[in-house]
């Protein structure tokens, strides 16, 4: 993670937050809309799951699932963010109002996890209008 914060952009800005205030985030990336990673972080003390190659595929399909998710939306509103729980992590994937996205692995220790997935919601809504 770079320590220059002066130098990143609002989405790598984004990230560097997300790092720093959810302590139990293990990884943190934005990308655009074509799934191009622009930012990413990790702990230092966390192993990769995924592989790079399964990461980009990982976000490929995230992607695809917005895009669905837009689909509905004039039926069922905008989606605001989605969640998957895994054995070994939580993922919340969060549109940005500059159309990118943001993606958040969460170390998974107990249910108080939704918590810092709702922390995590909550300041990009009240800060959306930086991503535009």
């Amino acid at each position: 993670m770079s320590s220059n914060v002066e130098m990143m952009d609002d989405d790598g800005k984004l990230v560097s937050m997300v790092m720093e205030g959810i302590p139990k985030a293990r990884f943190a990336l934005v990308c655009d809309e074509k799934g191009k990673i622009l930012w990413n972080s990790r702990r230092n003390n966390v192993t990769h799951l995924l592989t790079v190659e399964d990461t980009k595929k990982s976000i490929k399909r995230a992607l695809e699932n917005w895009r669905f998710r837009d689909e509905l939306s004039s039926k069922i509103g905008k989606v605001k963010y989605a969640l998957a729980v895994y054995e070994k992590l939580i993922r919340v994937t969060v549109p940005l109002a500059n159309g990118h996205m943001l993606l958040v692995s969460i170390q998974e220790e107990n249910p108080g996890h939704i918590k810092s997935v709702m922390n995590i919601v909550e300041w990009v809504q009240k800060h959306s209008t930086k991503f535009q």
